[in-house]
């Protein structure tokens, strides 16, 4: 725009310094000389050239004003379909991601709700799969005792109604969780699972773990790696069917036998029990009574007595077996 202004204003009345140029006049400037004639035609020419890249010079602004404009527009619309895009996977995503992670207590009732209205129905597991609850829970809360004796970490008991496992190296881990109504749920993860590495690569679908899942199955009783996005399989005792079911996990024997202890039998609790160097193992007839007395949770400080050593820290033994609930006198105080 400065541009045109300049060329329009120039004028046919040329001037010679401060002085404005008459018809016959000559102006001299240093060593050359301009008629009144010379002085119009220069000014005219240098006008139009003004006036020439004025006009250039505003088309292009105004081409270029358009174009950024365009652009930023077709940006923004990017932006927005990009977002949208985003937020479509994303929606796409999150009933696989949540089916497989955190459960509020909310979304649980939700999704048990919406699971029975659509006919969605847990799958009932193999006999022998899993152990009886109250072998399993025995069998593990024995084992976690010995070790809290011995000073080991990994297995434990984590509260009254809560059992679990954290591997050593840190590969994964599980919790067991005694449910209202005589229910339980085992739930945990592999960090080598195919579930796993569906998690890490979110264009991978995950499983449905709480497919058909009961409304008591939430963050409250399920493993912590469901709040680290770690969990990996979910199965619960149904007391109405007795037996364990799940909704999408992998089969038990696929991988994640290896994140609990030896629960399936008598016999092998006994030969993990008797590998651990606080344990009397050569005693196998008393670890197999300790073991027993923990599943119909009537063991006494003499069970214990009998297959410790006796360096090892006999009271943690005995507070993790009291807190687990199967100690003579908690069997007797839960029966009244």
């Amino acid at each position: 725009m400065i541009a045109i202004a300049v060329g329009s204003l120039q004028s046919d009345a040329p001037v010679c310094g401060s002085l404005t140029m008459h018809e016959g006049d000559t102006c001299v400037s240093g060593n050359s000389s301009r008629t009144l004639e010379e002085k119009k035609s220069s000014g005219r020419t240098l006008g139009y050239i003004f006036l020439v890249l004025g006009i250039a010079t505003s088309v292009g602004g105004v081409i270029g004003t358009y174009s950024a404009a365009q652009h930023n527009a077709g940006v923004g619309q990017a932006g927005v379909g990009s977002t949208r895009t985003a937020s479509a996977a994303e929606r796409r995503r999150r009933p696989a991601f949540f089916a497989g992670q955190q459960r509020s207590r909310a979304q649980a009732q939700q999704d048990a709700d919406a699971d029975r209205i659509a006919g969605v129905r847990a799958t009932v597991m193999d006999e022998g799969e899993l152990p009886p609850p109250d072998q399993m829970w025995g069998r593990w809360a024995a084992i976690a005792a010995v070790l809290a004796a011995g000073g080991y970490e990994g297995i434990r008991v984590l509260s009254a109604a809560a059992l679990g496992v954290e591997l050593s190296s840190g590969s994964g881990g599980s919790t067991l969780h005694l449910l209202p109504g005589g229910g339980l749920v085992l739930s945990g993860g592999m960090a080598s699972s195919p579930e796993m590495a569906a998690i890490q690569d979110e264009s991978r679908p995950l499983p449905a773990l709480y497919a058909g899942a009961p409304a008591e199955i939430c963050d409250e009783v399920l493993d912590p790696r469901a709040a680290r996005r770690e969990l990996t399989f979910v199965y619960w005792w149904d007391p109405a069917l007795a037996r364990w079911c799940k909704g999408e996990s992998a089969a038990v024997t696929d991988y994640a036998w290896r994140v609990v202890p030896a629960f399936w039998d008598t016999p092998g609790a006994v030969k993990m029990l008797a590998a651990i160097e606080c344990v009397r193992g050569q005693n196998a007839t008393a670890i197999e009574a300790f073991v027993d007395a923990a599943v119909s949770r009537t063991v006494t400080r003499e069970h214990l007595v009998a297959v410790l050593d006796p360096m090892t820290d006999l009271k943690a033994g005995m507070r993790a077996l009291t807190l687990a609930g199967v100690t003579a006198d908690s069997a007797a105080t839960s029966s009244r």
